[in-house]
């Protein structure tokens, strides 16, 4: 009789233990690593400065193909002067790492930042909501909308297209 007992409590205990493990999440699942992770060096930029109503624009720029061209505007919205200039661009570098750091870096400076990824929205916690990076990646081209605000009002606007390095 004892033996009986013993031997229904094994075989409830195997049917338990194969019941959970087969719930239990398997450890060689994959995870989705995001397709902007590694380096990539800036190409050009566009930009836009607001006036303090964050509406009307102050100053646009674009540097692209060893250009820089620039347009002033007046409170009211219309253009007042443009230039633009042969210049040497220097590209910047990001590189987004697995862990969860971002540095960001050129021939003068480097820095490292912590970042998460929520949709389209790179997050800079550090940076708080005075700055939003928005990106998109089409054909191994990435564009990173950075937006800047003061003060609750929209300060800045750039969009810089990055290419894998």
């Amino acid at each position: 009789m004892k033996k009986t007992v013993n031997n229904m409590l094994m075989a409830v205990v195997a049917i338990l233990a194969l019941t959970l493990s087969s719930c239990a999440k398997s450890d060689n699942s994959s995870t989705s690593v995001s397709p902007i992770m590694g380096q990539w060096q800036s190409t050009g930029e566009e930009g836009w400065i607001y006036n303090e109503d964050g509406d009307d624009v102050e100053m646009h720029y674009l540097i692209e193909d060893g250009w820089a061209y620039t347009w002033y505007y007046d409170e009211t919205g219309h253009q007042t002067d443009s230039e633009e200039e042969e210049i040497v661009y220097e590209p910047g570098l990001l590189n987004f790492g697995a862990n969860g750091t971002l540095t960001i870096s050129n021939s003068e400076y480097e820095e490292t930042y912590d970042y998460v990824l929520k949709g389209n929205q790179i997050v800079l916690p550090e940076w708080g909501d005075e700055l939003i990076w928005h990106y998109s990646l089409e054909n191994q081209v990435l564009v990173i909308e950075e937006v800047a605000y003061y003060k609750g009002v929209m300060s800045t606007r750039i969009l810089t297209t990055y290419q894998r390095k």
